[in-house]
């Protein structure tokens, strides 16, 4: 199936305009793990979070210095992960019935003690049978001539099918899904730009050897979806992807990375370890820049 860095591109939606410096990433001690490990989340440049399909998920305060594991659930495929604060967090499952050794058909957890315990979310509407990517986006309003915030959250998945989307616009305390079969067979990722304008990855069958990418555009938050023209190419193998702005950039593939200079013009390798699965490029309260990409390893983004 393809896999483009084009598709990836889209879907990150969004540049940062840092100073010109230069920037090198660093292998992180953690866990051994065998194969493409699958996201990773910061709240800020200390507190994060990766997880992997081997059920399990891991705690950093110290911006990967060190990690602890706060969960182990062998038949757990946990795929995607997301936190609104240092308490309140979602981890997403891709279900069985496509990796060996998956029990677990529950789609989505949520911990409210910052990842210590975690509990089914439910949710109204079609059953999902697993996920691939959570995305927020945080909405001002005026409450009583009080600023207040609104957290809208969304979900999608799965690999192998069936395509669904599951969506909270209350911080998720509640959830609808809706199943997406008509407009496409598997979905893998989201990028919403505000609560109604978003992007998703997508593959037009479920049948993988029979398969082409798709990018999907939503104007009303997710209720309909038009196809945006996409190049297609069956020998790719992309992963995750992150600018750090609009003409520096990185590309995680099976074998290795890449690092562009010119808005993907031309690439060059960087190390960034084997499969690398998503790579969060983020800007701190000061300004200044930081990343983390995960794959077989974890690394970090630093200033060298």
């Amino acid at each position: 199936m393809a896999k483009l860095c084009l598709v990836m591109l889209l879907l990150s939606g969004f540049a940062f305009h840092g100073k010109a410096q230069e920037y090198k990433w660093q292998l992180l001690s953690t866990e051994p793990y065998p194969g493409k490990q699958d996201d990773i989340y910061f709240i800020d440049e200390q507190k994060g979070w990766y997880v992997n399909g081997q059920g399990k998920i891991y705690h950093t305060a110290d911006g990967g210095s060190s990690w602890i594991k706060q969960l182990d659930k062998p038949g757990t495929f946990f795929r995607t992960i997301a936190f609104l604060d240092d308490k309140t967090g979602f981890a997403g499952t891709v279900g069985t019935d496509y990796f060996p050794n998956v029990q677990d058909t529950i789609p989505l957890y949520k911990t409210t003690d910052g990842g210590m315990t975690w509990n089914p979310v439910l949710y109204k509407g079609n059953y999902v049978k697993g996920l691939c990517a959570i995305d927020m986006v945080r909405e001002q309003y005026i409450n009583h001539g009080v600023l207040a915030y609104k957290d809208h959250i969304f979900a999608v998945g799965r690999v192998g099918g069936p395509a669904n989307l599951m969506v909270s616009h209350d911080g998720g305390e509640n959830w609808e899904s809706r199943n997406l079969d008509a407009e496409c067979k598997m979905l893998f990722d989201i990028k919403m730009f505000n609560k109604l304008e978003g992007l998703i990855c997508a593959a037009s069958d479920g049948d993988v050897s029979q398969s082409n990418a798709m990018i999907l555009k939503t104007n009303d938050g997710g209720k309909t979806w038009m196809e945006i023209p996409l190049v297609k190419d069956q020998a790719a193998r992309q992963f995750g992807i992150g600018f750090i702005d609009e003409k520096h950039g990185y590309v995680g593939t099976m074998s290795q990375g890449y690092e562009t200079r010119d808005g993907g013009l031309s690439w060059e390798k960087v190390d960034l370890g084997r499969a690398c699965n998503k790579i969060r490029i983020l800007k701190g309260v000061t300004g200044n820049i930081y990343g983390y990409a995960i794959g077989v390893n974890v690394y970090k983004l630093t200033i060298n």
